[in-house]
């Protein structure tokens, strides 16, 4: 089973079922981590700019000491993480982005450990196993979509997370999730949402295959078994 199956496997069984949030979940996580979950990386090699678009903290400093604090990962993540959403000063390296879909901080590491049932807070690198970085997007998405329904009812005209019928507002949506529902992105054009947007399509056309594939097996399977009942009849004593 591959880990995109994996990701739909717990989805449904977390109860999201509807195809274009399917679709939607699994584009956020392929521009997220390609299906392969992961630590968020060093910032070393990242434009002083672009690092002060994404962490509002670094603004702050000059680039020589921009330079300076992104060449070490750990001081890095300390900074920009550090004293925020339950972490410590010195935690943000320990609850940096982790799984399919960066969960980052301490917080969420200690909520939604105890949603699926494993001790991320100790052990944070549970999160790039495949099996429990797929319940904890499950989790992650779902609570997101309860949490905040008035929201996503007035950005996104949906009632709860299984209420989309087309796949470019589904992405608008869980991008919105994922980045958290307290900044609106609806009407923001970014690239990790267009990466997300020109392969969602995609997706919806396996889910489609997905189901047609698992009908042909209960096709057979009944076919099998209707053969085996009339096999059975057939040789019975008169």
């Amino acid at each position: 089973m591959t880990n995109r199956d994996i990701v739909i496997k717990e989805l449904k069984a977390a109860g999201i079922t509807n195809n274009y949030s399917i679709a939607g979940i699994l584009a956020i996580i392929d521009k997220e981590s390609g299906f392969k979950p992961q630590s968020e990386i060093s910032y070393a090699g990242t434009d002083n700019s672009r690092i002060r678009s994404i962490f509002s903290k670094t603004k702050t400093l000059t680039d020589a000491q921009l330079n300076t604090l992104k060449a070490n990962p750990v001081n890095f993540f300390n900074f920009v993480y550090g004293g925020r959403h339950g972490n410590t000063e010195t935690e943000g390296y320990k609850y940096r982005g982790r799984g399919f879909n960066q969960l980052t901080f301490k917080g969420n590491y200690v909520k939604y450990g105890a949603l699926i049932g494993h001790d991320l807070v100790n052990y944070p690198d549970l999160v790039n196993r495949p099996g429990i970085a797929a319940k904890v997007v499950a989790a992650y998405f779902k609570e997101q979509f309860d949490d905040n329904k008035d929201v996503i009812l007035k950005r996104y005209k949906a009632k709860n997370i299984n209420d989309f019928k087309d796949t470019k507002t589904s992405v608008n949506a869980f991008y919105n999730a994922n980045a958290g529902f307290g900044k609106d992105t609806s009407n923001i054009t970014a690239q990790g949402k267009t990466q997300a947007l020109n392969k969602v399509d995609g997706f919806l056309d396996v889910l489609g295959k997905v189901v047609s594939e698992n009908k042909g097996k209960i096709g057979a399977g009944l076919l099998l078994l209707l053969a085996s009942g009339v096999y059975f009849i057939k040789n019975q004593p008169l």
